[in-house]
């Protein structure tokens, strides 16, 4: 696990990702929203002055902070349910504090389900700095590869080099707390590679590089998004164990929980 975060620190990452996508959004007018001065906002976001545990359930919907971080950032408060007392917040302990939130126009990239597999891509042991090098590699065209990497340079996630090419290291996280295309398109795609890998690798070799798995259950709705949180916690916890600059393949981690009944 991750050193702790200030819960401030992630409360400005979303701020950030805010000001990036919403014209005219400013601390003056989320005061204004919360009913509060300016400088008394500041000195939260600046960590000056703890953030009340009531004023970061009034900043979820205003800034789109997705239930599961929400509960991530609530665990950091001491809350004794007795007499109703909230501490100040803890440091949160989750792997958030080396991610950037992506700005909204950021999420065209998700459009194709290869350029995020591009990125990762270029930090193989077998990758040669080469556009050819990712399309044989990955199965897609050359013309493909190169719209991509164009996009991802143009967001810093790639950079150039003597006509090579790599990836930053600058990382990012696609986060919403609504329902977005781009986003739903992204897993349908990862979906249908998965149900690939199933219907079209059949041999034994192919089932000991994937795990792909699932549990049927019943369950309260009030309990979900609790689920929710320790899903995604788990899936990055994961996913940092895992990563390393010389890998040898590429893989797509996912989770899936959703109502199977009305």
């Amino acid at each position: 696990m991750d050193m702790g975060i200030k819960v401030h620190k992630i409360i400005n990452k979303y701020i950030q990702r805010k000001k990036g996508s919403s014209s005219g959004f400013s601390i003056r007018g989320l005061a204004a929203k919360l009913h509060l001065s300016p400088s008394f906002l500041s000195r939260v976001l600046n960590g000056q002055k703890p953030l009340p545990y009531t004023l970061l359930v009034r900043l979820k919907p205003l800034i789109d902070i997705e239930d599961e971080v929400f509960l991530i950032l609530k665990d950091s408060y001491n809350i004794t349910t007795t007499n109703k007392k909230i501490r100040s917040p803890k440091e949160v302990q989750t792997s958030m504090q080396n991610w950037d939130l992506i700005e909204k126009k950021g999420y065209s990239i998700l459009r194709q389900w290869f350029y995020l597999p591009i990125l990762e891509f270029t930090t193989l042991k077998s990758y040669d700095g080469s556009l050819k090098s990712i399309a044989d590699g990955l199965e897609i065209s050359g013309t493909s590869v190169e719209i991509a990497v164009r996009e991802l340079m143009t967001l810093g996630l790639m950079r150039e080099e003597n006509g090579f090419y790599y990836k930053t290291d600058k990382k990012v996280r696609w986060s919403s707390s609504k329902s977005m295309r781009e986003i739903r398109l992204f897993h349908h795609q990862m979906m249908a590679k998965a149900q690939q890998e199933l219907s079209e690798k059949t041999t034994e070799s192919d089932f000991e590089k994937r795990l792909i798995t699932g549990i049927t259950l019943t369950a309260s709705p009030e309990k979900i998004a609790e689920a929710k949180r320790k899903l995604a916690e788990a899936l990055h916890d994961i996913a940092n164990d895992l990563i390393e600059d010389n890998g040898t393949q590429v893989y797509h981690l996912a989770a899936q929980l959703f109502p199977l009944s009305k």
